[in-house]
C-alpha cells in the first residue's frame, strides 16, 4: 500500500524494470528491441485505466492524480 501512496502504478513499473533487468542480464538483443514495445504498451495501458479510474471516482481520484504521479517519480 505503501508504494501506492508514491508511485500510482507501482506493479507495472516493477515489471517493466525487471523485464528490462533480466533483458541486460540475458545480453539478448531480440529482448531490448522488444523493451520499446513494453513501453508504448505499459503508457498506453496505464493512461487508459487513468481514464477508467476517473470514471469511477470521480474528483477524488483527479486530487490523488496531481499528488501521485503515474509511472515516474517527480
Amino acid at each position: 500500500m505503501v508504494i501506492v501512496c508514491i508511485i500510482g502504478f507501482g506493479a507495472i513499473l516493477f515489471g517493466f524494470t525487471s523485464h528490462v533487468g533480466i533483458s541486460f542480464l540475458l545480453s539478448e538483443m531480440y529482448s531490448l528491441v522488444f523493451t520499446a514495445v513494453v513501453v508504448v504498451l505499459i503508457y498506453v495501458m496505464s493512461w487508459k485505466e487513468e481514464k477508467e479510474l476517473i470514471k469511477e471516482f470521480g474528483k477524488e481520484y483527479e486530487y490523488y492524480q496531481k499528488k501521485v504521479p503515474m509511472l515516474i517519480l517527480d
